[in-house]
């Protein structure tokens, strides 16, 4: 599961939920915010891909599908623990999942990434506003 953080408040983000099926068929992908389903993608629903209205979360369904899910503009309601949960079909309806999370940095605020000899990574936020 690839979740960007920590993010920029307005910039778009790309959610990825990896998985493999091997010998079984995608019955649903589910996404949640701290708990809370927001999309999901059922490919014999239609449309296969359906957003949850939820606050600080708004998907953009024409690059979401079956392995992620885009987000415009994330502000700081967009923080939060994300998971992704991933089910067969029958009969196994093996599920498996995965969460992460994302931070959101408010306006004013970067990030600078430093390495040192040691192969450490530093991550440094910086206000601007001071």
């Amino acid at each position: 599961m690839d979740v960007p953080s920590p993010t920029n408040q307005g910039e778009s983000v790309e959610l990825i939920c990896s998985y493999e099926l091997d010998e079984d068929n995608l019955y649903s992908v589910k996404w949640y915010k701290d708990d809370v389903e927001f999309y999901r993608y059922v490919p014999n629903d239609w449309p296969p891909g359906q957003f949850l209205p939820l606050e600080g979360v708004r998907v953009d369904l024409s690059k979401s599908g079956s392995q992620s899910v885009y987000l415009r503009h994330v502000d700081l309601n967009s923080a939060g623990v994300y998971r992704c949960e991933v089910s067969a079909e029958a009969p196994e309806f093996q599920t498996v999942e995965a969460e992460k999370e994302m931070k959101v940095l408010g306006k004013g605020f970067h990030t600078a990434f430093s390495m040192n000899t040691n192969d450490d990574i530093w991550l440094i936020t910086f206000n601007n506003d001071i």
